[in-house]
């Protein structure tokens, strides 16, 4: 297995991957008079693009008040619910609202249903795209305060809101298509969005109390309206990252653009493609020329988005168009389809919504298998939704996330995460040698020969990262973790254990070694050939992540935890206290 892979980055920039491939050509679009050409950005406008559809504060008032008459009925008595019913009450609301959800979509006429379910969510996706397009250009016209951050994370907040409900309703409806008699209008929508909205945001709170994040209190309001109590670290923690991340936009989209030379980016190795065959019988290009075919196959045919077209047609296409074979047309079909089942929840935790990496997600699978009254069976699919699967798909697999069941597939996944973790410990190390550590190594293995051993002698691993400053006495420990982003408690669950919880944390294992470099420090001068003897040094350990994460801002930690972006500033802090702490008589401090 080769452990040399590119950078998601780099793998999104592929042209041959997305671009060419996809068909996507770049498009015009006006707005207040001005022309943006979108760069080939297919979330952008095509046609027909229905309007955007938030959910509406009107409607989910009503969805509140409508919980309120239901807890009445199960006898909850008014006032404050015990911590330890908290989850089952809010267990009991979830499994209400999805009653009252499908037994509203039950009620609904199938004809063009999942169209304009499909069409909502195409018009939340060209909204996300013109707000990044257009950033700068707000920010030229309005100013460059801090409101416009403070603007930025509303504006996320309601629209992955509303996306998150949007795919729900689409998920719900390609799996039990209904059969009744009503047509689908905005004001049924609307109520309907808001339902599957406060489905998710009560079990995701449900998760968040269940791993230990959140301590919000539940109480049965006199109204008769579930009252929850706001303001708690988890609440806090997640509102700080998403402003620290809106700020961070802004600043980052005042920055004049870069002009980088024209590269020419290799394709998928070896090792990607024979593990993606394998796993699911088509390569990462195969996926990219699948999409592009799709994608020029439904501008060639259909005048109205979303796409309808026979089943076989697009068989046909992949088949003429890529001189694939039947039975590969129809394998690339199957994995991107969602399809009628007998039971929603048949597939158990990948039908959640609220849950990310699902393989029954409208995020891996576009294409919807329909088959209407008296005619052959149909797929139905949006362009940008199509478009951005591609790019789903391969940032699952450089980010070493995509669950294989397949050999091949497991390993690769192993040695991707291995090389970013190699990779980021390098990072870590050329960033302790910026901020001012003369003396800098990574992936520290053994000292003056010898592994690092407590005196138990448990074997204690190896120094992700370290920095020197002989002239202030300073020792930087730092263990280098490379994370992907949270997005629900059960991933923060996973990344807080990882880091903070429990022996087997990075916390604990850094302070175990920082310890140890602490009670060794005169064998660590002598493998760096650092002169003078040990008195008077500061060890400091930290925790180095690749990105701005929440469990840090949710749970305490003895030892500090900065994001990479913010590391080297930390380091010309802490040299620069070095000879205070002295002068006060810094006392070593003991880490286990």
């Amino acid at each position: 297995m080769t452990s040399s892979f590119p950078t998601l980055g780099e793998i999104f920039g592929l042209d041959h991957l997305l671009g060419p491939a996809a068909g996507v050509r770049p498009r015009r679009c006006h707005l207040g008079g001005s022309t943006i050409t979108t760069g080939g950005n297919a979330r952008l406008p095509g046609r027909n693009t229905a309007p955007v559809r938030m959910v509406q504060s009107a409607e989910s008032a009503t969805v509140l008040d409508e919980l309120g008459q239901w807890l009445a009925s199960t006898e909850l008595p008014v006032g404050p619910i015990s911590s330890d019913r908290r989850t089952a009450v809010l267990r009991d609301v979830v499994g209400h609202y999805f009653d009252v959800l499908t037994g509203a979509i039950e009620n609904l006429s199938p004809n063009g249903l999942i169209n304009q379910l499909i069409a909502r969510d195409e018009a939340l996706l060209h909204a996300e795209a013109l707000s990044d397009e257009t950033l700068s250009s707000q920010i030229s016209c309005f100013g460059e305060s801090s409101q416009l951050a403070q603007d930025l994370v509303r504006q996320h907040r309601r629209r992955t809101e509303a996306a998150v409900a949007s795919r729900f309703l689409i998920e719900y409806v390609a799996a039990v298509p209904p059969s009744g008699q009503d047509r689908l209008t905005l004001e049924t929508y609307d109520h309907l969005l808001a339902i599957a909205a406060e489905l998710i945001s009560r079990a995701t709170l449900s998760d968040a109390i269940h791993h230990g994040f959140s301590e919000s209190q539940l109480s049965l309001l006199k109204s008769g309206r579930l009252g929850v109590s706001r303001g708690d670290r988890y609440e806090a923690g997640t509102q700080a990252l998403a402003a620290a991340r809106a700020e961070s936009l802004r600043k980052i989209s005042l920055e004049p653009p870069r002009i980088t030379p024209e590269k020419v980016s290799e394709p998928p190795s070896t090792d990607v493609e024979t593990a993606l065959l394998t796993e699911f019988g088509f390569t990462l290009m195969d996926l990219a020329h699948g999409v592009g075919e799709v994608i020029a196959l439904g501008d060639d045919r259909c005048t109205e988005e979303p796409h309808t077209l026979p089943i076989s047609e697009v068989i046909e296409r992949l088949q003429s168009g890529l001189d694939w074979s039947q039975e590969k047309a129809e394998i690339f079909i199957d994995q991107l389809s969602l399809r009628p089942r007998a039971n929603f929840l048949s597939v158990g935790v990948e039908a959640w919504p609220w849950r990310y990496n699902r393989d029954w997600s409208y995020l891996r699978r576009p294409f919807v298998t329909v088959q209407p009254h008296g005619k052959e069976l149909a797929l139905i699919w949006g362009v940008r939704r199509l478009w951005s699967t591609g790019l789903y798909w391969i940032g699952l697999v450089y980010s070493g996330r995509m669950r294989g069941r397949s050999k091949p597939m497991r390993q690769l996944m192993g040695a991707i995460r291995q090389a970013q973790n190699k990779a980021f410990e390098t990072l870590v190390e050329a960033t302790l040698r910026e901020g001012g550590c003369s003396i800098t190594a990574s992936g520290v293995s053994k000292v003056v020969g010898k592994k690092l051993k407590s005196a138990e002698g448990h074997d204690l691993g190896d120094i992700d990262a370290l920095g020197i400053s002989p002239a202030k006495k300073l020792i930087i420990v730092a263990e280098a973790k490379d994370f992907e982003l949270a997005r629900n408690p059960t991933e923060l669950a996973n990344e807080a254990d990882d880091l903070l919880r429990g022996e087997k944390s990075a916390m604990r294992k850094l302070g175990r070694r920082a310890q140890w470099i602490t009670d060794n420090l005169a064998r660590i001068l002598s493998h760096f050939d650092v002169n003078g003897n040990a008195a008077g040094w500061t060890v400091l350990p930290v925790i180095v992540t690749s990105r701005d994460l929440v469990s840090p801002r949710v749970l305490a930690s003895t030892i500090p935890v900065i994001p990479a972006e913010t590391l080297k500033a930390w380091v010309e802090s802490e040299i620069k206290r070095c000879k205070r702490r002295r002068n006060e008589g810094y006392k070593r401090r003991k880490y286990r």
